[in-house]
């Protein structure tokens, strides 16, 4: 499960270095969390393991979305110095 986990971690992650505008939307207060929800369900719902899908929604449900970049990044750097992710 982890290993698929990561594997969506790191997609998530190329979103925010390939283009800047998956940042602007869900940071942006102009667009609703009903819309970043279906963004999301619209690229990942299909294409993620559940446990990653469920953990965006929890994260745009509870207005921490902004905070996503700063997770996958660290999530991601925690699986490269120990082999696993830091999930306490």
């Amino acid at each position: 499960m982890t290993e698929s986990v990561r594997i969506d971690i790191e997609t998530i992650q190329r979103f925010f270095d390939i283009d800047p505008r998956f940042n602007q939307l869900l940071v942006s207060p102009v667009i609703k969390t009903k819309e970043k929800l279906a963004f999301m369900k619209e690229v990942f719902s299909s294409h993620t393991n559940p446990m990653t899908y469920s953990f965006l929604n929890l994260l745009v449900t509870n207005h921490r979305e902004a905070y996503l970049s700063s997770i996958t990044r660290i999530f991601l750097e925690s699986y490269r110095k120990d082999g696993k992710p830091y999930l306490c």
